[in-house]
């Protein structure tokens, strides 16, 4: 009989274990969500933003002030991109929310570079078919990294049970 009573305990202590894994997940996908990747794609959108008020500058004929905008608001997102660059975390969902946060920040700052290129082609007269093709596919890239992300915190908020607060982060439901 107490050899029975010993195998009754091992699956009881791995469904704790696996219930305290999966409240931890929790809390660190809040944490980091919150914490480090909320803000940096605030920032990203504060910096898209800035980059389209520079264009719009420049078919305004203020072209220095354009330019300075584009330059800077490109400047922050590589900079966000290098900041989250190589991060690991214990959490395997926070890993993974930050390798797909990484990924759409990474397409963006390709389609900044793309933008460049073609402006410099258009300037030069080589802008044609094939520059807009890859111009397209680079906007089509960042926006599928972006679906994607919203797409895995969508799943990340149903498996783990977060809801939203206010200001767009996320919280434990209690």
């Amino acid at each position: 009989m107490r050899m029975k009573r010993q195998w009754l305990v091992i699956p009881v202590v791995f469904m704790l274990t696996v219930i305290l894994a999966a409240c931890g997940d929790e809390d660190a996908i809040v944490d980091y969500y919150n914490g480090e990747m909320h803000p940096a794609w605030e920032d990203v959108d504060e910096q898209l933003n800035r980059f389209d008020e520079g264009l719009i500058r420049l078919e305004y004929g203020e072209t220095e002030e354009g330019e300075s905008m584009m330059d800077a608001a490109r400047d922050e997102i590589r900079a966000i991109r290098d900041s989250f660059e190589g991060r690991s975390y214990d959490s395997e969902p926070v890993q993974d929310l930050q390798d797909q946060f990484y990924e759409y920040v990474v397409a963006v700052d390709d389609f900044l570079e793309g933008f460049y290129e073609a402006i410099a082609a258009e300037a030069s007269g080589a802008f044609g078919a094939e520059e807009e093709l890859t111009l397209q596919s680079l906007i089509s890239e960042a926006q599928r990294q972006e679906n994607s992300l919203f797409d895995m915190i969508d799943d990340y908020i149903e498996e783990y049970n977060l809801e939203w607060e206010e200001e767009g982060e996320m919280d434990t439901e209690e």
